[in-house]
C-alpha cells in the first residue's frame, strides 16, 4: 500500500485530486491536509509521495519543501509541487529546495495520475536501494558513512559493472590531495564534495589511504568537468590531483595501472590532472644507440645508461615511492640512484625486498629482484636492452614487484 498526501488550503483542489487519482491501486490512499497540520500528519504517516499545493505566500511553500528535503526520515519520499499557474522562477526555486517533479492545475487528468504514479515508483526505488545498501554494508562492501564501495572489492565491482554495460562510455579517475594538503586534509569534506558532483550511475570507491577512485559514465572531458566540480566544493587552501583514463578494457588491473600512472605523473609534474594517453611519447627520441660492441661504443652506452637513470628510472621510482608509502604501514620505502645502478627497496623489520638495476655490459641491462626473510618465489633477473628501458616498462616491473610484496605480507 502506498500513501499520497496532498497539502493544500483549497477545498476545491482536494476534490479535484480525488477524481484524478481514481486509477491508483485500490489499497493506495490519498490524504488531504492543510498547511497548518501538514508537518504533524506527514511525520506520523511518512508517505511515499507528498504533493505540495502552492500557498498564497510562496515562502510558505518553499519552507515546507525545504523541511521535507532536509529531514532524513523523508529521504525516500517523492515531493511534487502543484502550482496554480506556471512560473519559471518559482518552479526553479522549488527544484532547488528539493522537489522531484511539478504539476499545473488544469492539466490533463492522465498527466496528474502518471506523475503521481512515477512519484510512487521513485519512492519504491529509493527504499529498495536503501535496503540493498544496508545489506552491502553488513558485508563490508559499502562504507556505512560515505556509502562508497570498499576499495577491497574494486576489481570485482569494476569488472562486473563493465561486463553488462557494453555500450556505455566510461572513464576512470583517481583523486588525492597533494603531499602538502594531506597533512591537514579532511576526508569528510572530500566525501561531501564527491557526493555533490557525481550521479547515481557513477561508481565510487574509497578510501584507499587518501585516494578515491571513480568509475564515471562519461568521457575524459566529462571526467575533467567532474574533477573541477569536486575541486570547487572544497576550500582553495587544499590542492587535489587526479589521474584519468578512458576505459578501453574490462580488465580492472589494467585500468587501475593506467590511471595510477596518470596520477603519479600529475603529482610529479605538479599539475592538477593528467589524462592517460594510450600512445603517449616515452621521451626516448633523444636516444640513438649504436649497434657495436667496441670499447668506444661501450663508453657511449654507459653514458646512455646514466641518461636513462636520470630521465626514465629515477622519475618512476620517485613517484611510485610517493604513491605506495601510505599503503604499506610499518614498512619503509627507499629509492636511490648513482652512476652505476638504481635501487628501489622496501624494508620491514629485518626483511628487505629490493629491485636493483645495473648495466654490466654493452646494450644489456639486468634487473635483479630479491626478497629476503620471506616465503617468496625464487629471486629472479629480468634482462632488457636499453631500447626496451622505457617509463612504461619500468612502471610495469615495479608495480608487479609492489603487488607481489603486498600479496606476500597479506597472505
Amino acid at each position: 500500500m502506498s500513501t499520497v498526501i496532498l497539502v493544500t488550503n483549497d477545498n476545491e483542489i482536494k476534490n479535484t485530486f480525488k477524481q484524478n487519482l481514481v486509477l491508483l491501486r485500490g489499497e493506495d490512499k490519498l490524504i488531504s491536509v492543510s498547511y497548518e497540520n501538514a508537518m504533524e500528519v506527514i511525520y506520523e504517516i511518512c508517505p511515499e509521495v507528498v504533493i505540495v499545493h502552492e500557498h498564497d505566500k510562496n515562502a510558505k511553500t518553499l519552507e515546507l519543501i525545504n523541511y521535507l528535503n532536509n529531514k532524513a526520515i523523508y529521504k525516500n519520499t517523492s515531493v511534487i509541487l502543484l502550482v496554480n499557474k506556471y512560473d519559471n522562477s518559482f518552479v526553479l526555486s522549488a527544484y532547488d529546495a528539493g522537489i522531484d517533479d511539478f504539476l499545473v492545475i488544469g492539466g490533463d487528468a492522465s498527466e496528474i495520475l502518471i506523475r503521481t504514479i512515477n512519484g510512487i515508483k521513485k519512492s519504491e526505488i529509493y527504499s529498495k536501494n536503501e535496503e540493498q545498501v544496508k545489506i552491502l554494508e553488513q558485508y563490508g562492501i559499502v562504507d556505512s558513512k560515505s556509502k562508497f564501495y570498499s576499495s577491497k572489492f574494486d576489481k570485482e565491482i569494476l569488472e562486473t559493472v563493465l561486463s553488462y554495460n557494453n555500450k556505455s562510455v566510461y572513464s576512470y579517475m583517481i583523486i588525492t590531495p597533494d603531499d602538502e594538503s594531506k597533512k591537514r586534509f579532511s576526508n569528510e569534506n572530500l566525501i561531501i564534495a564527491i557526493n555533490k558532483s557525481v550521479r547515481s550511475s557513477d561508481i565510487i570507491f574509497g578510501a584507499n589511504g587518501s585516494r578515491y577512485s571513480l568509475l564515471l559514465k562519461t568521457n575524459a572531458e566529462g571526467a575533467i568537468r567532474i574533477f573541477e566540480k569536486i575541486k570547487s566544493e572544497i576550500s582553495s587552501d587544499y590542492k587535489l590531483k587526479a589521474g584519468i583514463t578512458i576505459v578501453e578494457t574490462k580488465q580492472a588491473e589494467d585500468i587501475k595501472k593506467r590511471c595510477t600512472c596518470a596520477l603519479n605523473n600529475a603529482l610529479l609534474s605538479d599539475v592538477d590532472y593528467v589524462v592517460y594517453a594510450k600512445d603517449e611519447p616515452l621521451n626516448d627520441n633523444w636516444l640513438d644507440i649504436p649497434d657495436s660492441s667496441n670499447e668506444q661504443s661501450y663508453k657511449f652506452l654507459k653514458k646512455v645508461f646514466s641518461k636513462k637513470i636520470e630521465n626514465v628510472i629515477a622519475p618512476v621510482f620517485y613517484r611510485l615511492q610517493k604513491a605506495y608509502e601510505e599503503k604499506f604501514p610499518g614498512s619503509k620505502i627507499e629509492q636511490y640512484t648513482d652512476i652505476e645502478q638504481s635501487v628501489f627497496r622496501i624494508v620491514k623489520d629485518n626483511n628487505e625486498s629490493r629491485i636493483t638495476m645495473r648495466y654490466p655490459a654493452y646494450t644489456k641491462l639486468v634487473i635483479y629482484i630479491s626478497h629476503s626473510g620471506l616465503d617468496t618465489p625464487e629471486n629472479r633477473e629480468i634482462i632488457l636492452t636499453l631500447n626496451e628501458l622505457t617509463q612504461k616498462r619500468i612502471d610495469e616491473i615495479v608495480e608487479d614487484f609492489l603487488n607481489e610484496y603486498m600479496s606476500m605480507h597479506n597472505a
